[in-house]
């Protein structure tokens, strides 16, 4: 609580600078001096970037800068992109004039999924300078870990491996995550392995976050947030960027990226290769992972098109299950009473009592391990009528193979159909078995769209279709009376097929300071695979959704001030988890959601404050039960009644010349109106029974949440940075329990960087050096919970997945 007060004074002592300079100009046409309208003016100094379009006559201004150097960058699609290094000590005028290009930039079809600066919904930004100054190697949704309202857990505790990222509380499967506009939601779970694509954070040039709905998107609809990834463009001019690394747990990084630059065919070539290793926090939790990054891009008067390749392979040990509660937090007589009620015993025991208490795995086989690959294929192709009229398409292709490999004791022989074992005189119907759960799978689809932007009005339309190909098998490959690999007996083996179809037209106007905008959207999903009858018997089921989500809110923004307003409608599928953890036929419905989101926004004097207020009414909300299945996959269901309602505030000020303090604070209520809870009663006939509760918290839904961050420039080539995060109590369940609830935690972050100016052909060199957890505080951001009745009393087992406590990374950052 300490650290969560100082976390409040400091986002209640932020105030602004008195910097009073101005920086204006105008952009030119090179042939005929004419103004050009639309051209993006960036600003960027090493704590703040600064962003406008130019008016029609192509005038800009910016006001209220500190005297410092700058960088400038131009930009505009019709136009060859300039920048340059000006240090402004007084109100300065600058011009420039563009050189027109003969070919268009980078594909846009991106675009079509983001919200630009005048739309309604509520966003955060992150460019390419602060995620190469954030990126310590760790998986992708590290980068997002200071942004409002979101949590970071790490199975294998130090952010290498299997990640996790909830926002307003709202876990991963319901957050939409696409890359260049292409939806990366795994079709069938509807959730994002990370751990997939080691190293994306290199090859991303930015990342847009929109919380609640958001505009309409491809694939699965966002529940709580969606997360849209720009991949690197493809630089103009030739490069090398080599990263190193290494720190804690024998974390180890290394990434190379090479650019060719425009030749003369105005073609262009990116790769960037990347290796990525750890033993992790936890114990056996190691890493193998290997990344791929192809791009070439083809550059006409009116046309672009671009290939995009992205390739992953991870070797991963599990850690699914997580450590007892008691056993984290060294609570040996409740630890006690879990190894007698689930009857640990032999070698699992001697595993759980002889190992660290924070760093304890379930797992002991050597080869407990997922071994995973997942390529992704992107085209693009973009064409320009006019300034007024662009086509943009995608086509792709995402495939993946691989297992997970498990020691199972003495299962039983039949199950696997394999016969009995005669050995000597005796036979054996179960034995030690080691088995591997394959997942073969392919994704492909296609999206077009029309844009149409004129000085007014800017409109667009478009489509997208994919259709989704799962073949799920199970193979017992040895048992203790064979040699390892020796087997190759199929125990199951099901197809699903998921198609996956959206059309949306969207339209923003401008009337003076007013922005009005409209989004619809129907999206259409058939899903044919294996579900469970009234029997608990596997057949072949199919079902079909028809979803129409509309969307529409406006923007008023006058000098230094925004006020918008939002509402929009999701519906969502249910995902195959959700049919086969439902039994006796009970089958999941789809979720329907109605967001409000409204708020404020003051950019003025280097100083940001935001705040939104949000309303998320649910129709049916699938929430976690807080148990898991056999591979770590969280088990939900239907609540009739639920909301999430609560304020998002964020600042940016500079306290001085050298010193930015940032933050942000979540307060947040997150209730089920009616809850049924369902428990069995362990002893005898497995009776259920049944307890209702009123008005009780959604389970991992934490009430607040908040963040600080703090950077000092020493000087342009130096910065300090000190980032801290909390983040209240979260409860395991929905019964609302003290039993069934992880504790409020809080970590504090530093990071060192430093870079030299060219020197003897290297453009440039980083030293980046972070000191996470330096307080070393011992918490857990997720975790899962079962019980039953026994003995006529409730007995209920938590589960943690805790975190790293103090520890470091180094990062060497070379640009040839």
């Amino acid at each position: 609580m300490k650290q969560f007060t100082f976390i409040l004074i400091i986002l209640l002592s932020a105030y602004a600078s008195h910097a009073q300079l101005s920086f204006s100009g105008r952009i030119t046409n090179e042939n005929d001096g004419k103004g050009i309208a639309n051209a993006a003016v960036s600003l960027t100094n090493g704590n703040n970037s600064y962003y406008q379009l130019t008016d029609e006559n192509g005038f800009y201004q910016f006001t209220n800068l500190a005297s410092e150097n700058y960088r400038i960058c131009i930009t505009h699609i019709s136009y060859d992109s300039t920048c340059e290094s000006i240090l402004v000590d007084k109100n300065m005028v600058y011009n420039i004039s563009l050189r027109p290009a003969n070919y268009t930039t980078e594909t846009a079809i991106v675009n079509v999924v983001r919200a630009n600066g005048k739309n309604p919904s509520v966003t955060t930004y992150l460019d390419k300078e602060e995620i190469i100054k954030t990126d310590q190697g760790k998986d992708f949704p590290y980068l997002l870990d200071m942004t409002p309202s979101t949590v970071i857990s790490s199975d294998a505790g130090n952010g290498v491996g299997y990640t996790g990222v909830r926002i307003r509380g709202i876990d991963p499967t319901r957050v939409n995550v696409t890359i260049n506009g292409i939806p990366l939601n795994d079709a069938e779970s509807q959730g994002v392995y990370w751990v997939d694509l080691p190293d994306l954070t290199s090859s991303t040039q930015n990342v847009q976050v929109q919380r609640g709905v958001g505009t309409s998107t491809n694939g699965g609809a966002a529940f709580g947030s969606s997360i849209n990834i720009k991949t690197d463009i493809v630089p103009s001019q030739y490069s090398k960027v080599l990263n190193f690394g290494f720190g804690s747990f024998n974390t180890q990084r290394l990434s190379a990226a090479y650019s060719t630059g425009r030749l003369k065919n105005n073609w262009a070539f990116l790769f960037r290769g990347s290796l990525i290793e750890s033993d992790g926090f936890i114990d056996r939790a190691s890493s193998e992972l290997l990344s791929t990054n192809l791009a070439a891009s083809k550059y006409w008067k009116k046309a672009v098109f671009k290939a995009n390749l992205l390739f992953g392979n991870e070797r991963t040990y599990q850690a699914w299950w997580g450590i007892p509660q008691p056993k984290f937090e060294q609570n040996t007589p409740e630890l006690n009473r879990y190894i007698n009620q689930l009857w640990i015993t032999g070698n699992d025991l001697q595993n759980l009592q002889q190992s660290n208490s924070k760093t304890y795995n379930y797992y002991t086989y050597e080869n407990e391990v997922d071994d995973y690959n997942q390529n992704h294929y992107q085209l693009f192709y973009d064409y320009h009528f006019n300034k007024k009229l662009t086509f943009s398409s995608a086509a792709y292709t995402t495939t993946g193979k691989g297992f997970y490999e498990q020691f199972r004791p003495k299962d039983d022989l039949s199950f696997y159909n394999l016969q009995n074992q005669i050995v000597g005189n005796d036979t054996f119907t179960t034995a030690d078995i080691i088995r591997r759960r394959w997942l073969k799978n392919v994704l492909v689809g296609g999206l077009a769209s029309l844009n149409y932007n004129v000085k007014k009005m800017e409109a667009s339309m478009g489509l997208g279709y994919n259709t989704y190909f799962g073949n799920h098998f199970g193979e017992a490959i040895a048992t203790e009376f064979t040699a390892y690999e020796a087997l190759n007996s199929l125990y199951y083996d099901n197809n699903s097929r998921k198609g996956d179809g959206n059309v949306y037209a969207k339209l923003q106007y401008k009337l003076k300071h007013f922005y009005p905008y409209l989004d619809v959207q129907y999206r259409t999903i058939s899903y044919h695979f294996e579900g469970f009858d009234n029997q608990n018997e596997a057949k072949n089921y199919s079902v079909n959704y028809g979803f129409f989500n509309p969307k529409a809110g406006f923007l008023f923004e006058k000098r230094f001030t925004q006020l918008y307003a939002f509402y929009a409608r999701g519906n969502r599928e249910p995902v195959r988890d959700d049919f086969r953890n439902s039994k006796n036929g009970n089958w999941p419905m789809a979720e329907q959601l109605d967001d409000i989101e409204t708020g404020y926004k003051l950019k003025r004097k280097r100083t940001m404050l935001g705040l939104n207020v949000y309303y998320m009414n649910y129709k049916n909300q699938l929430v976690l039960t807080g148990a898991i299945n056999d591979v770590g996959e969280a088990i939900r269901q239907n609540v009739a009644k639920s909301y999430r309602r609560g304020i998002e505030a964020e600042f940016q000020c500079a306290l001085s010349k050298s010193l930015q303090l940032g933050g942000n604070l979540t307060l947040s209520q997150n209730k089920i109106v009616d809850f049924i809870e369902t428990i069995y009663e362990w002893d005898d006939d497995y009776e259920t029974f049944t307890n209702t509760y009123k008005n009780t918290n959604i389970s991992f839904s934490p009430s607040i949440i908040s963040a600080a961050q703090l950077g000092y420039k020493v000087n342009p080539n130096f910065t300090l940075n000190i980032h801290s995060k909390y983040v209240s109590k979260q409860f395991l369940d929905n019964t609302q329990s003290e039993n069934r609830m992880l504790p409020s935690f809080h970590y504090t972050d530093v990071s060192i960087n430093y870079s030299t100016d060219q020197f003897k052909g290297i453009k440039k060199t980083t030293l980046s050096l972070f000191f996470n957890n330096i307080f070393n505080q011992s918490f857990a951001p997720n975790g899962y919970t079962f019980g039953g009745i026994l003995q006529n009393q409730r007995a209920d087992f938590n589960y943690v997945f805790p975190m790293a406590g103090f520890n470091w990374m180094l990062k060497i950052r070379i640009e040839l």
